[in-house]
C-alpha cells in the first residue's frame, strides 16, 4: 500500500504521487483527509498548509477554492477526495482512507454510502469511537482503527471500534499481536515499511497489508519474495 502516495518519491498525497506509486504495482494507495469551510473533502495530511505546500493557514478555516490555490508540490494542487477515489477504484485498487477529523460524516456519507466500490474502500481513524459510530452507518465498507504502540487485546480494541482491521505502526507491531488478530479474524495492516531488507520480518509475522513511503523499492522487493 502506497502511504499517502509515494511519501518518499513524489509529493504526498498528490495525484502524481498516486500515479506513481499505481504504476509502481501497489495493491492499495492510502491517503488522509481534512473538511474546508464550504464542507469538501481535501486530501492532506497536516491540519495546516505550511509542511507540504507553499501557503500557510488552517485547512479547517479555508474554503476549498482557497485551498486549490496552494501548490502542494511539482504544481499540483490539494486533492478533492473524489478525484482520488475516481483515480484509484476504477483501476481496481483498494484506497484507505484515514479521517483526520471527525466534522465530516455528512460528507463522508455522501461519499461512501452509496459508491459501487464500497468492497475497494477502508476507511480509518484514530478516533476510534467516531470510526464505531460512523462506520454502523457505512456497513459495505471495511474499517481500520488505527493506534499508536500495540494493543493488549487485538480483538477487544477492534470490536469496541466496530473495526475489521487494526492499523498499527512497523516501529511496535509483533507477531503475537498479529496472530491474536488473526485468531480472532481480524485483518492487520503495518506502516510503513520503507527498508527491502526488513520485508521477510513482516511477511513472517503474517500481517495483510504493507505500507511503504518507497514503492518503487519496495513493490519490487516483496515480488522477489513472492517468487
Amino acid at each position: 500500500m502506497g502511504h499517502r502516495g509515494a511519501r518518499f518519491e513524489r509529493p504526498e498525497n498528490t495525484l502524481i504521487g498516486i500515479e506513481h506509486a499505481l504504476e509502481c504495482g501497489v495493491d492499495g494507495i492510502e491517503i488522509d483527509i481534512h473538511a474546508s469551510t464550504d464542507r469538501r473533502l481535501m486530501v492532506i495530511h497536516d491540519p495546516t498548509l505550511e509542511r507540504t505546500t507553499n501557503m500557510q493557514g488552517e485547512v479547517s478555516k479555508m474554503t476549498s477554492q482557497e485551498l486549490r490555490k496552494a501548490d502542494a508540490g511539482q504544481g499540483q494542487e490539494i486533492p478533492y477526495l473524489e478525484e482520488v477515489m475516481e483515480l484509484v477504484l476504477q483501476k481496481g485498487r483498494v484506497l484507505f482512507i484515514e479521517a483526520k477529523g471527525i466534522d465530516m460524516e455528512k460528507e463522508l456519507m455522501k461519499l461512501l454510502k452509496d459508491t459501487k466500490y464500497s468492497s475497494q474502500i477502508i476507511l480509518k481513524c484514530f478516533h476510534h469511537r467516531w470510526l464505531k459510530e460512523v462506520g454502523s452507518k457505512l456497513p459495505k465498507i471495511k474499517k481500520a482503527a488505527l493506534m499508536n504502540g500495540v494493543p493488549a487485546d487485538p480483538k477487544g480494541l477492534a470490536e469496541s471500534a466496530g473495526a475489521q482491521m487494526l492499523s498499527l505502526s512497523a516501529q511496535t507491531i509483533d507477531q503475537t499481536c498479529v496472530e491474536m488478530a488473526h485468531a480472532a479474524g481480524i485483518e492487520v495492516c503495518t506502516w510503513n515499511v520503507n527498508e527491502a531488507e526488513k520485508l521477510n520480518e513482516y511477511l513472517a509475522m503474517g500481517v495483510d497489508w504493507l505500507g511503504t513511503d518507497r514503492p518503487s523499492e519496495i513493490v519490487p522487493a516483496l515480488a522477489k519474495t513472492r517468487v
